[in-house]
């Protein structure tokens, strides 16, 4: 145990000096203190909108997180479905080819590749023009 030490009563002289300069000390303390207590309010303050202020852009955040997440979800149910239409519209396709119609389209189709058709359609228009003339009743 450390040893008590006791100051003589006959040191300590108190003059009224050096009560006023330690009470002036005091007013100066208590004064800064007034004012650092203050400042810490401030800051407190600060600090709680600050927080209150995160809260609410995080919660913000979290709330346009789920909305993207529904409407990603909304939009790949939305692809699914549209996908069952194509591959229902490729099948049916698929049975139309091999229809006496479809095969009339695809040989047409052909032959426009070819540049058939329009010789054809050039054929066909002279038949025309010549039978016409065959059919004119001289005067």
């Amino acid at each position: 145990m450390p040893r008590k030490t006791t100051v003589p009563s006959q040191s300590i002289k108190v003059t009224p000096l050096a009560l006023s300069q330690l009470h002036i000390r005091l007013e100066f303390l208590e004064k800064e203190h007034q004012s650092l207590l203050k400042q810490i309010k401030r800051k407190r303050t600060e600090l709680n909108n600050f927080v209150e202020q995160m809260r609410s852009f995080g919660t913000e955040f979290l709330n346009n997180e789920d909305d993207l997440t529904r409407r990603c979800r909304t939009l790949e149910q939305h692809n699914q479905i549209l996908l069952a239409q194509y591959e229902k519209l490729r099948q049916e396709l698929r049975l139309t080819k091999n229809t006496p119609e479809g095969t009339m389209v695809s040989d047409s189709r052909k032959a426009a590749k070819k540049g058939i058709l329009v010789m054809l359609d050039k054929v066909l228009a002279g038949m025309e023009l010549s039978t016409k003339l065959k059919t004119v009743k001289p005067f």
